[in-house]
């Protein structure tokens, strides 16, 4: 208990408890959106399998959360006002960049893994894009943009040989 409230206030008095605190917030942010979507990919699962011949249980593992890209909803350094960031990200992605269409807009930017291979992305990606076409789910909230970030980010998680970039 006593180091529970030992770290609370280091992270309202001291520069780097705030730092380590909203890096963390970051962090669990990212957790929870790859939860979601890996969530979602599990409800169409069975009818992937169906079609394609595919086992279940190797598409259930190989859309575990780990595996799946982040997204982030804001600029990763302070050189970029987060305004500033949604414009360009709308421009990338062709919507309307007027200042009253992005404050409604719901904008997230795909950082891909590094370590994460071109086919499996459009594996995961055709997966979700399934799900968004099953018309049951939720409607979609959120713009998803790529603009050519990459995640450092390695899973805790081994996928074996596969979906692993080789170079």
């Amino acid at each position: 208990m006593w180091i529970l409230l030992q770290e609370a206030w280091h992270c309202q008095v001291t520069e780097e408890g705030r730092e380590k605190a909203e890096e963390k917030e970051k962090r669990d942010r990212r957790i929870q959106r790859r939860v979601m979507k890996s969530e979602q990919i599990h409800k169409v699962v069975e009818a992937v399998a169906e079609d394609t011949g595919m086992d279940v249980a190797f598409l259930r593992i190989s859309t575990h959360f780990e595996y799946l890209s982040d997204e982030v909803s804001g600029p990763e350094s302070e050189s970029e006002t987060p305004e500033d960031w949604k414009f360009r990200l709308a421009t990338l992605a062709n919507l309307r960049n007027d200042p009253t269409s992005l404050k409604a807009t719901q904008i997230l930017e795909f950082l891909v893994p590094g370590w994460r291979d071109e086919q499996y992305t459009e594996f995961v990606h055709s997966l979700q894009n399934r799900y968004e076409k099953r018309g049951k789910g939720d409607s979609k909230q959120y713009h998803c943009v790529y603009a050519g970030r990459v995640s450092t980010r390695i899973p805790r998680y081994a996928l074996y040989n596969s979906g692993v970039k080789q170079d």
